[in-house]
């Protein structure tokens, strides 16, 4: 009995220690190969977009590659359930170069002619990395997502 509760106590620090260096490891790979990419927007959910019934207003999300060793190729996508908001270009993939700030990504908002002041949608786009080709590095997948609301209307006086 005394020979078996040795037995598993050391079976129990091998099985630790191996799950240690294990995620030690995975750990280290993650750093190693992660993206960093930022996006940035006019508005956000305390900044939302006003406008008219009818009114179609542009504006840029700005991508951003400032970390890092490579360029990275983003894919833009808009999120589920956003009706109003479309890409300006046909195109949705970007390159965004190593120390680069200023990519943009252009985006039109449409507001129905028979919106109704008080009117609100939730819009969004979503960012992800793309892997790079045969020749290049292998990366984890990093996706941003930005969204914010549009409310038919004049903006409310801050107090």
């Amino acid at each position: 009995m005394v020979i078996y509760s040795i037995l598993k106590m050391r079976k129990n620090k091998i099985i630790k220690r191996c799950s240690l260096v294990l995620l030690l490891v995975l750990f280290s790979i993650i750093l190693t190969f992660n993206v960093y990419a930022g996006v940035s927007s006019p508005y956000w959910d305390e900044n939302p977009l006003y406008v008219y019934p009818g009114e179609v207003k542009e504006f840029n999300y700005i991508l951003q590659n400032m970390v890092g060793d490579n360029d990275i190729t983003i894919q833009a996508t808009l999120e589920p359930g956003t009706t109003i908001m479309e890409f300006v270009d046909e195109n949705n993939l970007y390159n965004v170069p190593l120390g680069s700030n200023n990519v943009p990504v252009r985006m039109k908002v449409i507001v129905p002619e028979d919106a109704k002041e008080g009117d609100e949608w939730q819009v969004g786009a979503r960012f992800s990395s793309v892997a790079g080709g045969a020749d290049e590095p292998i990366t984890i997948g990093t996706a941003y997502s930005k969204g914010f609301k549009v409310i038919v209307g004049k903006p409310e006086p801050s107090e």
